[in-house]
């Protein structure tokens, strides 16, 4: 058994189809597992797209999971838009999760944005947490502007809290200006709280201040008043 995944890997690896396809003639089964790996899940990691298509014609199982990572996982981590694109048209669970983060989170996380635009036709689930965190708590973090744009686009919640935290207070939190620009004008608030504290209380940088304020000056905000008319 162990032999017969080691030469199937190793044609895989090397994307070598005829050998795959040999290795099947002689009776591999084609869902065979070492370590929780799968050839599919092989194929959907190096970004194979024919012997992705061969293993899956062979009736390969195209959720199966190694530790949690599902062959539509790995390739929405490694941003194989092709793989991706043969996985879904074949109906793989679009949100399957990975302990806890779905295709959509990861890709946000990676920065793919093909790979997100191509999840959002699909209809996921825009606001899934994965441990307190969205697609768009994660495209904030790594300051993915054009996929957050991508996000709310869809319907994605401006305001939701992951532990506590808006993505507007994990933009301010990590100085990303444009990220924070973009976000007021659509509609973020800065009056939301996490253990007392708004986003304007994690500001960091001069600039980031200067955004805010002129943003809380603009809208005439209670927040403004109580941060200089207080004083």
């Amino acid at each position: 058994m162990a032999h017969e995944f080691q030469t199937i890997a190793a044609a895989i690896i090397a994307n070598d189809l005829e050998k795959v396809k040999e290795s099947i003639h002689k009776g591999v089964n084609v869902n065979i597992e070492n370590d929780g790996w799968t050839p599919l899940l092989i194929a959907a990691h190096k970004g194979h797209v024919e012997i992705t298509k061969y293993l899956i014609k062979k009736n390969a199982n195209i959720n199966a999971k190694n530790n949690g990572t599902s062959p539509i996982y790995i390739a929405c981590q490694n941003g194989h838009l092709a793989i991706l694109k043969i996985l879904l048209k074949n109906k793989a669970q679009i949100n399957i999760t990975n302990h806890g983060a779905t295709p959509l989170i990861i890709a946000s996380q990676e920065g793919h944005e093909e790979i997100v635009k191509e999840l959002l036709k699909y209809k996921p689930k825009l606001n899934h947490m994965d441990k307190g965190d969205s697609a768009l708590h994660y495209a904030c973090m790594n300051d993915q502007l054009n996929i957050v744009k991508l996000l709310l686009e869809k319907g994605a919640k401006i305001n939701s809290q992951d532990k506590g935290d808006t993505p507007l207070m994990l933009a301010v939190d990590n100085n990303y200006e444009e990220l924070i620009k973009f976000l007021l004008e659509s509609g973020a608030a800065i009056n939301k709280q996490n253990q007392g504290k708004t986003a304007y209380d994690l500001i960091k940088d001069e600039k980031v201040r200067e955004i805010l304020t002129a943003h809380l000056r603009k809208t005439k905000s209670k927040l403004f008043t109580k941060c200089f008319t207080d004083k």
